[in-house]
């Protein structure tokens, strides 16, 4: 575990430009390669999925257009182990970018998808919605298992290190058990919207 001392020695290495297009430059999201610590992906309201190589913030590859998404990207995660990009998008859908940048395709969801995390296990990809509802993806199979209703719209989600419980996060946060599909633990005192939620390494 990183200690306050050694944190308190970082700086900042590189500082890049936004890959995205000048008339609307915002990034709303991005991962980094597990596989190539120098690649990232970012993802913006302009709808494009920019690769950069971290040294030079060259784009290596810009996804867009035929096949892509529609609308803002909303979310964007590398799988730990494979060669593959996920991505989620205000047009309602998941995709699952191969190596080769050929995508397919997950419609679950009936509004916009906001949020995604891929199970410890590397087998699954959890999804949330605008609409409050959430599911679990089969990432071999690009199938969906499971989908369940909520109420009020999750803006983020994570996946507790043991696998078995999930945190979403909207208005409040709520610990799901994953396999019950149920709600275990809530959490309130928030004055605005949650954006971002993280479990401890350790759980």
């Amino acid at each position: 575990m990183t200690k306050a001392e050694s944190i308190r020695t970082f700086k900042t290495t590189t500082d890049l430009p936004s890959p995205h297009l000048k008339s609307n430059p915002l990034i709303s999201c991005f991962s980094q390669s597990r596989k190539d610590s120098n690649i990232i992906a970012t993802g913006g309201p302009d709808k494009h999925i920019n690769i950069v190589s971290l040294s030079d913030g060259k784009v290596i590859k810009s996804i867009s257009g035929k096949g892509a998404h529609t609308k803002p990207i909303t979310d964007l995660i590398y799988h730990p182990t494979q060669e593959l990009l996920v991505s989620s998008s205000a047009d309602k859908t998941i995709k699952l970018w191969s190596a080769s940048y050929e995508a397919e395709t997950l419609k679950s969801h009936s509004a916009e998808v906001t949020a995604i995390s891929i199970h410890p296990s590397g087998d699954y990809l959890m999804s949330a919605s605008e609409n409050g509802s959430w599911a679990l993806h089969d990432i071999a199979n690009v199938k969906t298992v499971v989908n369940v209703d909520g109420q009020g719209a999750i803006k983020c989600l994570q996946v507790h290190p043991d696998g078995a419980l999930m945190a979403t996060a909207g208005a409040e946060v709520s610990i799901w058990d994953i396999k019950k599909c149920e709600v275990v633990a809530e959490f309130t005192g928030h004055s605005d919207t949650v954006r971002s939620l993280a479990f401890s390494e350790n759980g």
